[in-house]
């Protein structure tokens, strides 16, 4: 594991403006207020390449905030949630209990953040995430946000099943809180469609034997695949390729938004050729701030994942600085400004106009569909 993220696993992450940092409690005498601000992802691990993308943008966005102004200084502190819920149990206690943190971006994974709004709701510590889209995270009573949840990833790739005229599905998906919630969803509006089910373990070694149950069922005409890990990606879609199902059913292999991170597209190349993916619509059309601040990250950083993600990352960060900047709210009172981003007081960012329902975002984001080509993501004509 790459060294930066080993370190982030063990000690807070603590981005300062170039300058020594200031212990001060009080803008108004011209000093600055220091604000730590919680992070849960994946630093180790299966899925740390995503956790990596998450921590290298809400970095850049502090430096950039904390350079712009003098009253607060942003420290980030980083625990490594594992993409499992155990791990960021431990990660949202000690940030809420030992940092004394008022909010905290994450988790990253679907499993990270049901597992640390169990800490975070009764310590009323608001948890936003920028990725986490199972739909059981909509059950939250209150101080969980996120935004976009997989009710509509999985009526997308229905639909599109539904439009190629698959019968016979195979659907194949990770044992993580994030694939099984999308696979339910699945499953659940499959109308007349046959569902032919492998769930594999996080850690699986033996895709072969997978890809080989499902060659041997002559009946499939589509497959669904399921990840939480880019490994994991990597190791299935060659193990299917090996049995020639790649192309024996190109245009009928469907993924979700992170079955092609653009590492495994690297890797892979023209295997991935006719994969059709569910994406979160292009970052160029998120506005302005957006497009300007992807193009910075990537003129330092590799994206892992897509590009729009770190628009997401950049727009939580935004709102958590918002509130704390917000002479109305402030530091102490977060959940109120969460709520008033309502249908009658939308909040401006991602180049549109958003608020909340309960534990939702409400416009701020939708799926498209995109097609591997060429080692490339393309519009789905």
């Amino acid at each position: 594991m790459k060294k930066l993220l080993a370190g982030l696993a063990i000690i807070s992450a603590t981005v300062l403006a170039g300058c020594g940092m200031q212990n001060a409690n009080n803008t108004a005498n011209g000093e600055t207020q220091t604000v730590k601000v919680g992070m849960i992802a994946p630093l180790s691990g299966p899925a740390a390449t995503y956790g990596e993308d998450a921590i290298r943008a809400y970095q850049l966005a502090a430096e950039e905030f904390n350079n712009s102004q003098n009253d607060y200084m942003i420290e980030i502190i980083a625990e490594d949630g594992k993409c499992n819920g155990q791990d960021a149990t431990a990660a949202a206690q000690k940030l809420v209990n030992i940092d004394q943190v008022k909010v905290i971006l994450g988790g990253l994974c679907s499993a990270e953040t049901l597992a640390a709004m169990k800490v975070t709701e009764p310590a009323k510590v608001v948890l936003v995430s920028a990725a986490s889209s199972n739909p059981d995270i909509s059950n939250a009573d209150d101080y969980v946000y996120r935004y976009f949840n997989d009710l509509l990833q999985g009526k997308a790739l229905t639909e599109h099943l539904e439009k190629i005229g698959a019968t016979n599905v195979a659907l194949l998906y990770e044992n993580t809180d994030y694939s099984v919630g999308l696979a339910n969803v699945i499953k659940d509006n499959k109308g007349d469609m046959n569902i032919y089910e492998e769930r594999f373990a996080a850690e699986e070694k033996d895709f072969p034997a997978i890809a080989s149950r499902v060659a041997s069922r002559s009946e499939v005409d589509a497959i669904v695949y399921i990840p939480s890990s880019e490994g994991n990606v990597v190791s299935l879609l060659r193990a299917l390729d090996d049995e020639g199902l790649l192309e024996k059913l190109k245009g009928s292999v469907l993924t979700s938004e992170v079955g092609l991170p653009n590492s495994a597209l690297e890797t892979l190349g023209s295997m991935t050729d006719g994969i059709l993916t569910t994406q979160l619509v292009d970052y160029t059309t998120l506005g302005d701030e957006s497009i300007r601040f992807i193009d910075k990250f990537k003129s330092k950083y590799t994206v892992n994942l897509t590009d729009t993600y770190i628009a997401l990352y950049k727009e939580t960060f935004d709102m958590a600085v918002d509130w704390i900047t917000d002479s109305e709210y402030g530091i102490n009172d977060m959940n109120a400004y969460m709520h008033s981003i309502n249908e009658q007081n939308p909040r401006e960012g991602l180049g549109k106009q958003y608020y909340f329902d309960g534990v939702d975002a409400v416009n701020a984001l939708g799926f498209v569909m995109k097609r591997a080509e060429n080692g490339t993501l393309v519009d789905n004509e």
